[in-house]
């Protein structure tokens, strides 16, 4: 049987490098998130105790279409991370403005979207050297990241995922 009830723990961080001090001073929650589905990885997630889990759904399934879906929100921001068979599209980064995260072997890109400024996909970089909205623990978007410190909170979310 699979457990799917989340892990919660506040936990200090190592200090990252290029982090604005901001950040540091926040205390930070991890949840570990067990993928439904195995075409998807598990993974551990830090967020700051300034967001709260607004929606945390884990369905696991007899077949290979379990999904998972968590969404984190801080006033109206939101960040989603969600596991579910959906076709792969491609990322394309018409403008420099993006942040690349290493995870393991794989490279991931976060850039707001070039119509909505608040609107932030990740693209997680193919063998063909192109970038696909599906990365190794599912599709990860944000919206409404209308302040600086919120962007700088996002990106740091992103930079301390670990994939299990």
């Amino acid at each position: 049987m699979l457990d799917i009830t989340p892990t919660l723990e506040v936990t200090p961080l190592s200090e990252p490098t290029a982090t604005p001090s901001a950040l540091l001073d926040l205390k930070w929650n991890m949840m570990t998130v067990k993928s439904p589905n195995p075409n998807f990885s598990s993974y551990k997630i830090y967020y700051p105790t300034t967001w709260n889990i607004k929606e945390y759904k884990n369905t696991p399934a007899k077949i290979d279409s379990g999904t998972s879906t968590l969404i984190l929100s801080k006033g109206t921001a939101t960040v989603t991370l969600l596991q579910q068979a959906a076709s792969d599209t491609s990322c394309t980064y018409e403008t420099s403005q993006y942040r690349e995260f290493i995870k393991d072997s794989l490279v991931w890109r976060a850039s707001p979207s070039i119509n909505d400024n608040s609107y932030y996909e990740v693209c997680e970089k193919t063998a063909d050297g192109g970038f696909t909205n599906s990365v190794k623990t599912g599709a990860i978007f944000a919206n409404n990241l209308v302040d600086q410190q919120t962007v700088d909170e996002f990106n740091y979310i992103l930079e301390k995922i670990i994939i299990e």
